[in-house]
């Protein structure tokens, strides 16, 4: 590798893995994943709770409406996780 070609360290990117971790390693070389194994990471934080409570009273008023003014009632787990995920996107 000449001078001219030295990698250069980017900001961390924690939106896209590494060029490596898509393709096989070759010799000698190792993958540095983003979030270390020794790491330990919240399981819940109160943006998480506070999101689920606020998505529950939602999902459950609605729920509430359509089966008392329509007779028919649906499944609001499904509508929420994707909400929810979308919304921890943001």
């Amino acid at each position: 590798m000449s001078a001219s070609s030295s990698p250069v360290q980017p900001a961390l990117d924690t939106a896209t893995l590494p060029d490596n971790a898509y393709k096989r390693l070759p010799p000698g070389e190792s993958y540095e994943p983003i979030v270390p194994a020794g790491t330990t990471m919240p399981e819940s934080t109160a943006r998480a709770v506070l999101w689920g409570l606020f998505l529950c009273v939602v999902f459950t008023l609605a729920s509430a409406y359509s089966g008392l003014k329509v007779g028919q009632v649906m499944e609001a787990s499904i509508p929420i996780s994707i909400l929810a995920i979308g919304l921890a996107r943001v």
